[in-house]
This record gives structure tokens, sequence and C-alpha cells, in this order.
């Protein structure tokens, strides 16, 4: 009996875990039973049933399931493009449910790692319609690049899943919000306007439901973003004034004050008077102050060179000149050689101030 139980677990399925200090180890010769949010569970050869939370597993590899397995390989190798493409092709072949959902998960943080902004979009749908709180945290980037092959897929995408009858007021508000974000960034801006609208007749009062609140943020933001786009600064600031209360994530606030300096520089006259070029400049500093505590130091850059650029107009060279600096430090590209030239154009002038 013993000879037939270890030959049946021959070849059989295996789960590394982190165990502490940057290391792994293996559980080998064990039958996955399910997955969950919590944990993945697991036979052993002898019977006995166990389970790993999921925070702690590193790699899967299931008996019979090549294209799964070499997908986690590569996931933690770090080989993000061919892990995206793996679990893209277990999510379409996956006879068990649990690999699925394993699989969507991985799949967003290995196509957010590739850019692959396309298979993101694939796998955020099914989480964001299961798991929104999780899924927000992962929201995919649209490419920079407005023709992007790319947008193609998302659009697909999102329409495919908008066209269930199943969706709730939520679900339907959030990946309204996503299919937003696509088309402003395809640089199609009267699609993007029409979703605006439905987004926001979909339920004027969603935002008074805190699980509802996060997508309507990121819907008045992408709104305010669209209007900034099409040069309309009212609407952006009525946008932003209207979602003041539900922006509380530190990004968010971050998207906010930048779209609301943005629009009040967009509305300066001609020849603005210096107390109204010191409030727009104070209005991007706001920005800075938020930004410079964030990962990723949204907009920081860009804030600093807002207020470099208002400052001088102000007649501030030393100011400017210190801003130009520090912007430069934040931006990239052409960008950064802008501020950096500015703030060696306005050193000598920094140093015959009085």
């Amino acid at each position: 009996m013993a000879a037939v139980c270890c030959g049946a677990w021959a070849s059989a399925d295996t789960v590394w875990i982190e165990s502490g200090a940057g290391g792994s180890l293996e559980i080998p010769r064990v039958k996955i039973t399910k997955i969950d949010d919590a944990a993945v569970y697991f036979a052993t050869s002898s019977g006995t049933e166990g389970n790993r939370e999921l925070e702690r597993v590193l790699r899967l590899q299931i008996d019979n399931e090549p294209v799964f397995s070499a997908a986690e390989e590569a996931f933690a190798s770090e080989k993000w493009e061919e892990a995206t493409d793996g679990y893209l092709k277990t999510m379409r072949t996956a006879t068990k449910d649990w690999m699925k959902s394993w699989s969507e998960r991985r799949l967003l943080t290995a196509a957010n790692k590739a850019k692959r902004f396309d298979a993101a979009v694939v796998a955020y749908i099914p989480l964001l319609l299961a798991r929104p709180d999780e899924a927000i945290k992962s929201k995919p980037t649209p490419p920079t690049d407005k023709k992007s092959p790319q947008f193609t897929v998302a659009a697909q995408e999102l329409s495919r899943a908008l066209a269930s009858g199943s969706l709730s007021t939520e679900q339907r508000t959030a990946l309204l919000s996503m299919q937003l974000d696509v088309e402003r960034a395809r640089g199609n801006l009267d699609e993007a306007g029409k979703i605006g609208e439905e987004l926001m007749k979909l339920n004027p009062n969603a935002a008074n439901d805190p699980a509802n609140a996060q997508a309507i943020a990121e819907a008045r933001l992408s709104r305010a973003r669209l209007a900034l786009d099409t040069k309309n600064y009212p609407q952006a600031l009525a946008e932003i004034k209207a979602g003041e209360p539900i922006f509380i994530l530190p990004g968010q606030q971050a998207d906010a004050l930048y779209y609301r300096a943005e629009a009040q520089r967009g509305l300066l006259d001609q020849s603005p008077d210096d107390n109204a070029l010191k409030d727009v400049a104070l209005a991007f500093m706001r920005v800075v102050t938020v930004a410079k505590n964030l990962p990723d130091k949204r907009h920081m850059g860009e804030a600093l060179l807002a207020a470099a650029q208002l400052m001088e107009q102000l007649k501030e060279p030393a100011v400017a000149a210190g801003l130009y600096a520090q912007a430069a430090e934040q931006l990239k590209g052409a960008q950064a050689e802008q501020a950096k030239a500015a703030a060696a154009r306005l050193k000598p002038a920094e140093k015959t101030n009085p």
C-alpha cells in the first residue's frame, strides 16, 4: 500500500512559500484543492490537509498544467512579459475556477510591470467585479501613446463587460470610470465626455455610499482631467469641488490639487495682477506638499515648474531659480532640460539681487 501511495503522488503539485530572511521553502508532492481570498489549500500524500496564507505564497507548480506552471516560474523570476503571456493563456484554458482567479491576480501584477495595458485590463475587470477594493489599488495606467494597439483590446473588454445585464450600480460605475480613462487617453474626447455624462447620471447619489465613493472619486478626477484637456476650466473646477468630500486617498488629493491649480492658471487673465499670480503659485505649491510624500511623487515636478514660471512672472528670480532647480530633479526629458536651463539663466539675477 505504501508503494502505491507514494507512486500516486510522484507527480503532483508543489507550493513554494516565504521562509523568512528572503528565503523560500518548498512543499512538494501535494494536491492543491482550492484558493480563496485568504489562502492556498492543499492535501498531502498522507491525506493531511494544509493551507498557507496568500501573502506567503511565492510560486505554484501544478501537475499537468505546463503553461500555468511556466507562468508561475516566470513570475517568480520577474520575467514579466513571459508571465503575462502565460497567465493570459491559462485564463482562456483553465479548467479549475481557483486556477483562473489566481491567474487573474498574478496577471494584473505581471501586466502592470510589463506595461501591457491590454492584458492588465483583462485581469482588472474580473477583479473589479469581484473585489473592487482590492482592484482599485492596482488600477492599470493607460499608455502615453494615443495610437497604441493595446487600447483596442482594453476597449473591447470593457464594452463586453458593460454589456452584462447583471451589473450592480457599483460595478457599472467602476467599469465606466475605467472606460472613461481609456477614451481620454486615446484622445477620444467626445466619446469620453459622453461616458462621463452617463457615469454621473447613473446614480447622482452614488458617492454617498462608501462602497461607491472611490469609483465616483476616480470618475470626478477623470472628468476634471477631460475638462482641462478641452480647456473647459470652469467645468474642471466644478468637478473638483463636487468631489472634495470623497478625495480621501493621498494620490487622489494630489490629482485634485493639481487639476485645480491648472484650471486656475488657465483662467488667469492675459495681464493678471500680482495677487492672482501669487494665488495660483500657492495652489501649485500645495500640490508639492502632498506629492512629496507619495511613492510616485505624482505631479510634483510639473507643479514645481509651474510655480517657478509664475514666480518669474512676479519678478522673483531668486525664488524662481530655486523652484526651477527642484523641478529639474523631479522631471525627465525635455521638461527637465527646460527647468535646468531656466535655473541657470536666473542664477546671475539671483546673485545681483539686493
